[in-house]
């Protein structure tokens, strides 16, 4: 008889601990539920690092005219841009994710989405397809250094973000012959990644 106390008690012990380890578990699930909750409802959850958004879209009120204008034309050899672009530009304001107001928005807009998505920083891209849609080599360089000069500046540059779509191997000289400062050139390849990822500095 003694011997089924002791083999019940060992029985009784174990299975509590397995109860109590289920409950923990329940407790820690219905826990992020709730992170998970408030950070959905737009209420950022507080964290000890920064959030850092990458190739986040954007493009100009300029660029987008021009989009427009290539739709209505309809090239036969740009299916992508006109599949992927047709429905949004149809929608227009009706738009309920209001993707097009967002992408122009660089200023309080942008920052009210960040917010409420708890981000910190965006490193901001050139939406696709940019300028390489159009078959105007002038336009299409005009365009792209308008952009530039919106937003850009040579703190504000980081190289090769959009790695590996580029050949580095003959794109670093063509940086190089910029004619910008030796200063800027050292923002642009190293000192803003260093700030914006607070990397230490590479010895000289």
């Amino acid at each position: 008889m003694s011997h089924d106390r002791r083999s019940f008690m060992k029985f009784a012990v174990a299975s509590y601990g397995a109860f109590a380890a289920w409950m923990a578990s329940v407790k820690t699930a219905a826990a992020q539920r709730t992170q998970v909750r408030i950070a959905t409802d737009g209420i950022p959850l507080p964290v000890p690092y920064k959030r850092i958004a990458t190739e986040e879209a954007w493009t100009t009120p300029e660029i987008m005219a021009e989009w427009r204008k290539l739709r209505e034309q309809k090239p036969a050899d740009e299916p992508g841009f006109l599949s992927l672009w047709g429905g949004i530009m149809d929608r227009g304001d009706d738009d309920p994710r209001g993707i097009i107001r967002r992408l122009l928005e660089m200023d309080k807009g942008r920052i009210v989405d960040m917010d409420a998505a708890g981000i910190d920083v965006q490193l901001l891209l050139l939406t696709s397809p940019g300028v390489q849609v159009f078959t105007d080599h002038d336009k299409a360089v005009k365009l792209a250094a308008d952009s530039n000069d919106q937003v850009l500046g040579a703190d504000r540059v980081v190289y090769a973000m959009d790695y590996p779509f580029q050949y580095l191997i003959h794109e670093v000289p063509e940086v190089d012959s910029f004619p910008i400062t030796l200063e800027e050139k050292k923002m642009l390849f190293q000192g803003n990644a260093e700030r914006l990822f607070t990397l230490k500095p590479r010895p000289a």
